[in-house]
């Protein structure tokens, strides 16, 4: 096996882009639906099961195909997976009803499925062990920055284009620049190519501990970070009846905080443990949905709660589906381990809770969502203290 003096940070950046740019993609709906809503008749549960037929798709093939690149390769799902997303995602704008935005939105979440697990057990082959927390949190802010830019760059270019339909255009172009620095920059390490992986299965994988408590702890996690990002934006438009501008500077707190939240949640877990960290993180979110959902049409006040409570969430989530998953399991499993983690917690975290947060707005009002991420934080804490500490330095402890 090889030996890493030093961590290879012209492939983690460019992964760290790739994966930027598939969040752009997925969440970029959000912030667009108030008009798209309009335009093509949708309600709220219609906008809960477009994110949720992306997720159910990521998540089935991420369970699946997870484990895929340990055998093949990770040039060989990741090149072609970031580009068919980015042409996809340019698709979406010939949507006309929500048959076909389901259909599409759907075909975009299995390659997305395909890139993510594949992507953080990259990360794993380029980084040397002390640092695979940080380096797993510069993959992560990739997505939290995406979220940060979405309702932002959503909002100025309706301004600009004659549609929403065109926004999708412009959004994927991009995707295709990057394949091609991908292209450049990824190769597969010798490691990765000689593992045995014969006997790698859902079973095998799942033998361990810390797959079975994380993919439970995911599954709270995701059902929060999915109904803050799809449902946040009509939350604060028709109950706190903020403008589209408003709006979006308000929900582009759940990506900066993303952004600066994630290397720093996952920096942390490098010294202090993964466990004691995504533990306090997860306390300090649930405290911050708490206070989020008694604070009026305050827009900076909003930006301050929001951007705590997302910094600890995606935070987690990244600490889960990278540090954690991939050091529990031996190396021919990590991007089965990763698949396994991510896919179960996008199907019933990501692809169940917009579902049910769309009805329970329909029914209840929109107001009521962020009791049901709340309700999913609160599971996710009780579980994740049956974690068993991955850390390197903390292994003798």
């Amino acid at each position: 096996m090889q030996i890493y003096k030093h961590s290879d940070y012209r492939s983690i950046l460019t992964l760290s882009f790739g994966f930027m740019l598939l969040n752009l993609d997925r969440w970029i709906i959000a912030p667009l639906f108030p008009v798209i809503q309009k335009d093509l008749g949708f309600n709220y549960q219609d906008l809960g099961a477009v994110v949720g037929v992306t997720a159910l798709a990521w998540g089935l093939v991420s369970l699946i195909f997870g484990g895929l690149s340990d055998k093949l390769g990770r040039r060989k799902i990741l090149i072609p997976t970031l580009a068919a997303l980015s042409i996809f995602s340019g698709i979406t704008g010939l949507a006309s009803g929500l048959g076909t935005m389901l259909l599409l939105r759907g075909v975009l979440g299995i390659f997305e499925g395909a890139y993510v697990p594949t992507a953080f057990a990259a990360v794993k082959d380029a980084s040397v062990p002390h640092r695979v927390g940080f380096n797993m949190g510069l993959l992560g802010a990739g997505s939290g920055l995406a979220t940060a830019i979405a309702p932002i760059l959503a909002t100025q270019l309706l301004s600009a284009v004659p549609s929403w339909h065109w926004v999708f255009v412009w959004v994927s172009i991009p995707g295709l620049i990057v394949t091609f620095l991908l292209y450049r920059f990824i190769k597969d390490q010798p490691q990765v190519e000689n593992l045995p992986t014969k006997n790698i299965n859902i079973k095998a994988v799942f033998k361990y501990r810390n797959i079975k408590v994380g993919t439970m702890v995911m599954c709270g996690v995701m059902a929060a970070i999915f109904v803050l990002t799809a449902m946040m934006p009509n939350y604060l438009t028709d109950y706190l009846h903020l403008s589209l501008q408003q709006m979006g500077f308000v929900a582009s707190a759940i990506g900066i905080g993303g952004f600066l939240g994630i290397p720093l949640v996952n920096g942390l877990s490098d010294r202090l443990g993964r466990k004691p960290v995504i533990i306090g993180a997860l306390v300090a979110a649930a405290l911050a949905i708490v206070i989020l959902s008694n604070i009026g049409a305050n827009p900076l006040a909003l930006f301050v709660i929001l951007f705590f409570a997302s910094a600890f969430i995606l935070g987690s989530l990244v600490m889960l589906d990278g540090p954690i998953a991939t050091e529990t399991v031996p190396p021919s499993m990590i991007s089965a381990a990763s698949g396994l983690i991510i896919g179960i917690g996008e199907i019933f975290g990501g692809g169940v809770a917009p579902v049910i947060s769309g009805i329970v707005a329909e029914k209840f009002g929109i107001e009521q969502v962020l009791m049901v991420a709340l309700v999913g934080i609160l599971f996710a804490i009780g579980c994740a203290f049956f974690l068993v500490e991955t850390a390197p330095e903390k292994q003798g402890d």
